[in-house]
């Protein structure tokens, strides 16, 4: 069963007319993808063919919440869902290796990329559901040797410090660069990389 609690530190007057909305089916509970809201009323989550439970098929369902879920589409192994936009990986073999990744205005997705045995990609920015290619990350982790957490477009990211390495142990500060600020004024921030949990 998805449970989903919608504003719940809201003041009365701010909160809509429910707080608890269930939508009386099977939602994955071990997806490392956690129901995303797609607009203030559709919620995209995980769950198995027809509303079964298995995980090892996935399924991306959509549920309106003034209404019935339904499969949105079927074999659906990560997902990304912002303000309407939505990335999604549809692999062409059992291992998850090869296949599509799609992207666009819900309902309106079109390939952006086919991932081959030599080519892979991943979502590496959940937060802006920005997907590249294993191998061009990997080159620039070697590269900056950082470990970033991006947050929304226009807003910069976080550095937690090293990603490889002695220092990659230690509770390194977090700190925070602005989208168009340079090292020299970056904000320490009052926790370390330890503290945090992304």
């Amino acid at each position: 069963m998805l449970c989903v609690v919608l504003y719940g530190g809201l003041p009365l007057e701010a909160r809509p007319r429910f707080e608890i909305v269930d939508s009386k089916v099977w939602a994955s509970g071990i997806s490392q993808f956690p129901p995303q809201w797609a607009d203030l009323h559709t919620v995209l989550f995980h769950t198995g063919p027809e509303f079964r439970v298995r995980d090892a098929d996935w399924s991306l369902a959509i549920w309106d919440v003034r209404g019935k879920p339904r499969i949105y589409r079927p074999n659906v192994h990560a997902y990304c869902v912002r303000d309407g936009f939505i990335v999604y990986f549809v692999p062409e073999d059992v291992r998850g290796i090869r296949g599509t990744w799609y992207a666009g205005k819900l309902g309106e997705e079109k390939p952006i990329r086919q991932d081959s045995e030599e080519d892979t990609a991943r979502l590496y920015d959940p937060i802006n559901c920005k997907v590249a290619a294993v191998k061009e990350l990997r080159e620039r982790a070697a590269k900056t040797n950082r470990a970033i957490v991006w947050l929304l477009d226009g807003h910069g990211f976080l550095d937690l410090g090293a990603l490889l390495g002695p220092e990659s142990m230690l509770n390194t500060p977090v700190r925070y660069f602005r989208a168009d600020a340079r090292a020299a004024s970056a904000v320490t921030l009052p926790f370390g990389r330890r503290e945090i949990r992304r």
